[in-house]
């Protein structure tokens, strides 16, 4: 009778492990990558020079801050001063925003709509398309 069970528990291992295997059928010929006529990290959509009126002291003065994503994926981050710092740039679909990689860090400008109009989100401050874009006053 022991037997008998051991042979049954060695059969129903064996069949496990056939049911489980992996299915090789070289019949089949493997499935191209659909092709797309954009790259997906940097949509062309987001490839612009975009800017923000950042308050720049305490006395309410503003400066004018730029951001430029191109479409080979580098960007740059331009301050009040102009000064330019370079990265790279992508998108981020799971969070739809843009990131720039920065030396310093990285930069998430997260895509919104405002009146009709993409606009990138960065902590409040929003970037504006450079053809858009509205300067504050100097006071």
């Amino acid at each position: 009778m022991k037997k008998l069970l051991l042979l049954l528990l060695a059969l129903t291992l064996c069949l496990s492990f056939l049911a489980c295997g992996e299915k090789n059928d070289d019949k089949t010929t493997p499935s191209k990558p659909a092709e797309t006529k954009e790259d997906s990290k940097h949509p062309s959509e987001y490839v612009d020079e975009w800017k923000c009126n950042m308050k720049i002291n305490s006395d309410g003065d503003y400066g004018t801050y730029r951001v430029v994503f191109n479409q080979d994926g580098t960007g740059s981050y331009f301050n009040s001063s102009d000064k330019e710092t370079t990265g790279t740039w992508y998108y981020d679909a799971d969070n739809h925003c843009v990131v720039l990689q920065l030396p310093v860090g990285n930069a998430a400008f997260y895509v919104k709509e405002e009146n009709g109009k993409t606009v990138l989100d960065y902590f409040n401050d929003i970037y504006y398309r450079a053809s858009d874009f509205q300067p504050i006053a100097a006071n």
